[in-house]
């Protein structure tokens, strides 16, 4: 058991967004491997971003980045729709300041792409986030990635910026992208 991983969810183990969706945190090596299945299911995104394929570190290093947070709390583990894993989830309530939201990774397993899953999970956690009373949130999405760049469009994030950023000991172009949740309906 990774000594790391209760604090993935606030000390919790499961964290129900709704009814359907769920964030099931990392505590076993088997439920790593897991979320490694997501990040080699897409390759593509890692080979986009990093030049190489994803590595089982990856996963291990993005759970610790996240947990290293002195601010805010943090939501890390596997989405599960249904009870099965549909993707991996990467997010902080409270970060950069009280009431924003942070999506720090939302990956699907391709399989599930064009059937609505992403949109239905994405609302899923942004109706959890209101919940935690959070008025906006935020995301990285890199600046090449314009599949991506176009979901969150899609889902009502706007373009605020364009920043560097470190990730997986690379720096990116990226589009710092927000939604504002105080005045669209729950």
């Amino acid at each position: 058991m990774c000594g790391w991983a209760v604090r993935f969810l606030a000390n919790a183990v499961m964290l129900l967004l709704n009814p359907l969706w769920s964030l099931q945190a990392l505590q076993s090596e088997a439920e790593i491997d897991e979320a490694f299945a997501v990040y080699q299911n897409r390759a593509d995104y890692f080979r986009q971003a990093f030049g190489s394929n994803p590595l089982r570190q990856m996963v291990v290093d993005d759970a610790r980045e996240l947990a290293g947070s002195e601010q805010g709390c943090l939501h890390y583990g596997l989405l599960k729709y249904t009870n099965n894993t549909v993707g991996v989830l990467g997010c902080l309530t409270d970060y950069p300041a009280t009431g924003f939201g942070y999506i720090r990774l939302f990956m699907l397993r391709s399989e599930y792409e064009g059937k609505g899953l992403a949109a239905e999970g994405y609302r899923a956690v942004e109706q959890w986030m209101r919940k935690q009373n959070m008025h906006t949130i935020r995301l990285l999405v890199l600046a090449e990635n314009c599949r991506g760049q176009q979901f969150w469009l899609k889902m009502g994030f706007v373009k605020a910026g364009e920043k560097y950023s470190h990730l997986h000991q690379q720096e990116h172009l990226v589009w710092r992208m927000e939604k504002s949740l105080e005045t669209m309906p729950v």
